[in-house]
């Protein structure tokens, strides 16, 4: 069965409704090379008729994985869609995890830990600490970001107010299945297996959790998010952005997800064949 068909019967929020494309991107200076898919994701339901998809607009971005995003427009379906680099995802301003625009890994040296920081952080977590669940790792380590700023007095710093950190830790524990207060159980049990963390291990991680507002919250997100990144299996990154975009679709943070293979020229939704390997798409 499609792993899309496979979400719990709760209400979906309205963003849960667009689903979105995650294709390479290669640039020519500013301007991004993608290929446009021969068809649109939504064709699968409607095989019946033949899509004309073509090149909409380019939407710009203050921040994130790419300047600019490819938003495509199939005129048989009337649909349109965005195209996102691995690791992006609507509605982020930077990427989930250390993957390139290209898909290839992404290497990160911190030099010195931030102001604040109370610990050093284990190896594995280092790449993670510019992408969204960063946000939690620096509360982890006692780092809260400052309050006050607004996005007009420092354009473009992600790191300029505190509400949005703990906006993107509350919504990594999400994604990543600790936070399991919002997710059927047979939805939160796919995710344990599509992430390779075992079930036991994320209610382990959501029992120790403080109630947000209590002293010490903060640190023990950071902490639950840390170990949960660590617990992920070594994959290649396309594969992991792939099984994220996945795992944030069964948690209801954001639509249904579409890996394109331009080698191939088709869609795919399903991270592992049906022989359990991975498919690497893209």
């Amino acid at each position: 069965m499609n792993i899309l068909e496979t979400r719990g019967s709760r209400p979906r929020p309205k963003l849960d409704e667009i689903g979105f494309v995650i294709s390479k991107y290669r640039f020519d200076g500013d301007f991004p090379v993608v290929p446009l898919p021969p068809h649109c994701p939504y064709l699968e339901q409607d095989l019946e008729k033949d899509c004309s998809v073509g090149f909409h607009h380019l939407r710009l971005r203050k921040t994130g994985p790419v300047p600019v995003i490819v938003v495509c427009e199939c005129s048989t379906h009337g649909k349109g869609f965005s195209l996102f680099p691995p690791g992006g995802m609507p509605y982020a301003r930077t990427r989930w995890c250390p993957a390139g625009s290209g898909g290839e890994s992404l290497r990160v040296v911190e030099d010195e830990p931030p102001p604040g920081a109370d610990r050093e952080l284990p190896e594995g977590l280092v790449a993670y600490v510019p992408t969204y669940p960063g946000a939690a790792i620096d509360e982890g380590r006692g780092v809260l970001w400052p309050t006050g700023s607004s996005w007009e007095e420092s354009p473009g710093d992600t790191r300029s107010r505190r509400e949005t950190q703990v906006r993107r830790s509350l919504r990594s524990l999400r994604v990543l299945g600790v936070d399991g207060s919002e997710i059927g159980e047979g939805d939160r049990l796919r995710m344990s297996e599509l992430l390779g963390i075992p079930l036991a291990e994320l209610r382990a991680l959501e029992e120790d959790l403080l109630p947000t507002g209590e002293k010490g919250a903060p640190r023990s997100r950071g902490l639950a998010v840390g170990a949960a990144l660590e617990a992920l299996p070594e994959v290649n990154p396309r594969c992991l952005a792939h099984r994220l975009g996945v795992a944030g679709y069964l948690a209801g943070v954001w639509g249904p997800p579409w890996v394109f293979d331009a080698r191939r020229g088709t869609f795919t939704t399903e991270p592992f064949r049906r022989d359990g390997r991975e498919v690497v798409a893209m």
